[in-house]
């Protein structure tokens, strides 16, 4: 399993989640809102996950970034229904954590899928749908077990994915909420294949799961476009699904091809891509550059990032930092760089609290290690910086 959520674009095996003890503190909170901002530190290759927690996300702000209960490795912490599920990638498990009344994360259940086969576990391969229904990809296996989040028991259930198996490639299908989309009843999980070296495979690929029967509805691809890794609906009701970028630069630069960025749709109403269909040709609006990731900007469009290839061939003396972020809108169809932000590393990861979306950005700066700044998303406006911390990332979510 590889872990985009790094400028760096390391395909290495990364370290294990630990310590299950509690800790961390937020000395002001007296049960109004609570926020988890699951910060990352590294030493070398050694890195360091804390559940960070605090009574504000606004821009009065200022967290510690260690100042939290802490996790070995990288583990994605997820939330939902007041609670914080941390899945171990050595280990079979995945334990929930509870807000105590002094404002402190404290260790409540473990549910493990051992009995199952399952190895060890990925957040990246977790999405709750709903508080008594759970999935998890297992990539070994090519299914997806299904577990109830509130009792913290596997039900039985299974939905059997082999028909995504690829030779020569590893399938991995994304789980988080950026990657996927809803729409009633059917899940929309993107799914991307790796060699052996941790080349991305070109081509859009989608699994379209009845969540009510646990069933797959449709397996669909798109090999005009790069890999399907983040989704956007439209206003139209349309579901596109966009490159990483660490995918949308290999099909681009890396391996010589050139091949245009496009995005690859289902169309309102559907259930899987129609490779008939019109795509999205995201290069052709950024002068023929790689581009990749989008955010939905709640309005008539979607903010994504484009490459330049002067930084790109200096990337690694800029940090990786070399996509500009741009908006396109969907009435227009025309799209513009927003030169206001910095370079950026990495993907376009967003999240979203209360209906609105939030865009980190990481970087590596010279003198104080990791930063994030944290910006905030105002319709077509550009994001404005909201509040910075030192460090990286893992999630950021509403908790109570």
């Amino acid at each position: 399993m590889v872990s985009r959520r790094m400028a760096l674009f390391s395909l290495a095996a990364l370290a294990s989640c630990g310590n299950n003890e509690p800790g961390g503190e937020t000395t002001e909170y007296a049960g109004g809102p609570l926020y988890l901002i699951a910060t990352e530190v590294s030493a070398g290759d050694h890195f360091q996950v804390y559940l960070v927690l605090s009574p504000t996300f606004d821009a009065s702000t200022a967290i510690d970034a260690t100042r939290g209960l802490e996790l070995q490795g990288r583990p994605i912490p997820i939330v939902h229904n007041g609670a914080v599920y941390v899945s171990d990638r050595t280990a079979p498990t995945v334990t929930r954590y509870l807000v105590t009344e002094d404002g402190q994360l404290a260790p409540d259940r473990t549910v493990s899928f051992a009995s199952v086969g399952v190895q060890g576990i990925d957040g990246a391969n977790m999405h709750i749908v709903s508080d008594e229904k759970a999935y998890l990809f297992d990539p070994a296996s090519l299914r997806i077990l299904v577990w109830n989040p509130t009792e913290m028991k596997l039900t039985g259930a299974e939905i059997d994915l082999t028909e995504v198996s690829r030779e020569g490639y590893t399938a991995v299908a994304w789980l988080e909420p950026f990657n996927v989309a809803s729409r009633g009843d059917r899940l929309f999980i993107p799914v991307s294949w790796y060699d052996q070296d941790g080349n991305i495979a070109f081509g859009a690929a989608l699994l379209t799961i009845d969540t009510s029967s646990d069933t797959v509805v449709a397996f669909s691809k798109d090999d005009r476009c790069g890999e399907a890794y983040m989704s956007v609906e439209a206003p139209s009701g349309d579901i596109y699904f966009f490159a990483s970028a660490e995918s949308s630069a290999q099909h681009h630069y890396g391996d010589g091809a050139r091949r245009p960025s496009c995005v690859a749709r289902v169309r309102a109403g559907a259930d899987t891509f129609d490779p008939d269909d019109e795509v999205l040709d995201l290069s052709a609006l950024v002068s023929g550059r790689a581009a990749q990731g989008a955010i939905s900007d709640g309005a008539t469009g979607f903010f994504f990032a484009a490459a330049d290839e002067a930084r790109w061939e200096e990337r690694e003396q800029n940090g990786w930092s070399f996509w500009r972020i741009w908006h396109y809108d969907f009435e227009t169809k025309e799209a513009r760089e927003v030169d206001s932000l910095p370079w950026w590393a990495g993907s376009t990861y967003h999240y979203e609290i209360d209906g609105q979306k939030y865009l980190p950005f990481w970087e590596a700066t010279p003198d104080d290690g990791w930063k994030t700044t944290v910006f905030k998303m105002s319709g077509t406006d550009n994001p404005a910086p909201l509040f910075s911390f030192a460090a990286s990332y893992r999630a950021i979510a509403r908790l109570k």
